[in-house]
Formats: structure tokens, sequence, C-alpha cells
């Protein structure tokens, strides 16, 4: 390349100064497919568009692959869905309605016998109504009898809980007394009488399921 004079255009090779290469575009003149000042490029072929640009025809989500639409479920993209709380069915009119007081006094009056029996019959009453397979009245007064009474106070909180369950199942808005129950049951290890107060307020609960529809 030829060295121009002190302060001059740079010559080009093999052209005087000044001369433009060939296939150069004019001065101010952009070359062939650039685009206008102020304008991105276009996107390369098959490739992904640039900042700011939509994408070309052709160019989206992979295959097989649709974009989430209103009211989006998990479930249809492989999420796991939550199990719904499995609802226990009902038959009413298998609940027998007791007095209260009555099966406290017939309690006291056998010793303790017909408590065993009460405990039984309405376990046995509860799961038919419920069809609460969890329930099962023949091992609960085995274990009542080799405990010595002790499995019968769990019997009591345990009942009233499942009492309490099938009754907001069914629209019934009554007080929780599972925990005034436990309370009590624990209580008969100190003061006796707690134990009867207990079963007396079990008894009401299970009439109150007796009556719901």
């Amino acid at each position: 390349m030829n060295q121009p004079p002190f302060g001059g255009p740079p010559q080009g090779p093999g052209g005087p100064p000044g001369q433009l290469p060939p296939g150069a575009p004019p001065p101010g003149q952009l070359p062939p497919g650039a685009p206008p000042p102020g304008q991105l490029p276009p996107p390369p072929p098959g490739g992904a568009p640039p900042a700011g640009w939509p994408p070309p025809p052709g160019y989206g989500a992979p295959p097989g692959y649709a974009a989430p639409q209103q009211g989006f479920s998990g479930a249809a993209y492989g999420a796991v869905p939550y199990p719904a709380t499995p609802q226990l069915a009902w038959r009413p009119g298998v609940i027998t309605e007791r007095s209260g007081a009555m099966v406290v006094l017939l309690g006291i009056i056998t010793c303790g016998i017909y408590h065993f029996i009460w405990l039984h019959k309405t376990s046995d009453e509860l799961r038919e109504a419920t069809s609460d397979t969890g329930i099962n009245p023949g091992v609960d007064l085995i274990l009542v009898l080799i405990t010595c009474g002790l499995w019968g106070l769990f019997l009591l909180y345990r009942n009233v809980q499942k009492v309490q369950a099938a009754q907001r199942a069914r629209g019934l808005q009554r007080p929780d007394q599972s925990q005034t129950v436990m309370v009590l049951a624990i209580a008969t290890f100190f003061v006796g009488v707690t134990g009867l107060v207990a079963t007396y307020l079990v008894q009401e609960e299970l009439n109150a399921l007796a009556k719901a529809p």
C-alpha cells in the first residue's frame, strides 16, 4: 500500500487517493441489505429474534406445548393434583337416641358394666352410620378389657371427634366438645366423676347426630 503524503487521505490498494474499493457503497449510502438507521437487523434464519423483534413466521413454542389458558390447572401439565377429601356415606336412622343421664346412671348401678356395653354399641352404630372402617368395635372392646378400662377413656375422645366431623358434614354447627371430653377423660385419674360427665357429653353429641337428616 502506497503511503499518502503527510496529512493526505489514505490511498486504496491499486487506486488513486480518495477512490473507494470495488463494490463499496458511495459515501452516505448504506450497503445492500443493511437496515435503516435506528432499526435492528433481521433475525438469522431459524434462530431466535433479537430483543424487541416479533418472532418470525414458523418460530414459536416447541411442538406439543401449548401456553396455559385462563383457569390453568396444574393437572393438565403433569402436576399431581391434591386429593379431594373423601366424603363418608351417611345412613340416617342408624344411631339410637339415648338419655345421657340414664346412660350415666346405668353405668353407676352396674358398676361400669353398662358403660362398656354402651361404648361397644355406640361405636358400632357410629361405624355403620358413617361407613367409617377405622372404627372396629370388637377390637375396641378387647382393648378396653385388656387395659382395665383405660382404652375406654380414649374411645370417648375418639368417638366424639368422629361424631362432630359427621355433624359438620351434615351441616350441623355445634360447639367443639372434643377438647372438653379429652380433659375430662384425663381428669378421671384424679377425680373419677369427670368420666361420667364426659360420657354424658358424648351421648348428647350422638343424639344431635341421630337427628341429622
